[in-house]
């Protein structure tokens, strides 16, 4: 049996309807990724420069972890875990205790990185011209001045 010439013309064109239709979506579904990841992208930055210093950047940075922290820590944790009063006090004294050993750490890890951080220009500056190590200095300042405009940890030398 043979078919008819309309028949498989109409088959040609039912074929390239749903190819074209599969290349649409596909398309729409890149173009949707995209946009979503482009949108996503902006709004973590827009996030991260209206974002107040407060605790939570302290925690990350190497500012001291301060009693005003402390404060925020413990109000947030008093309020979403109903803690009693004697249990407040517990926890009070366990974050203060905790932060005190945490900016001892970051005071000692803050030395030993500006101590590391000046070998390494001792080292340079043997190895590289004077042009050299002019434009070593010139990247690292670039980079530190990312840093600090992203909020991101410095070291007492960064400034």
């Amino acid at each position: 049996m043979t078919t008819a010439p309309h028949v498989h013309a109409r088959r040609a064109i039912v074929a390239r309807g749903r190819t074209r239709a599969v290349i649409l979506s596909v398309t729409l579904v890149a173009i949707g990724t995209a946009l979503g990841s482009f949108a996503t992208s902006l709004l973590e930055r827009r996030a991260a420069a209206a974002e107040p210093a407060g605790p939570a950047t302290q925690s990350r940075g190497g500012s001291p972890l301060t009693d005003e922290a402390a404060r925020a820590i413990l109000d947030r944790l008093r309020s979403r875990l109903d803690l009693s009063d004697r249990q407040t006090e517990a926890v009070d004294a366990a974050i203060r205790s905790r932060l005190e050993a945490i900016n001892g750490i970051k005071s000692e890890l803050v030395r030993r990185v500006a101590s590391e951080h000046d070998a390494l220009d001792r080292e340079l500056r043997r190895t590289l011209s004077e042009e050299q190590f002019s434009e070593w200095r010139q990247v690292l300042d670039e980079v530190r001045a990312n840093r600090r405009r992203r909020g991101i940890a410095r070291t007492e030398r960064d400034g």
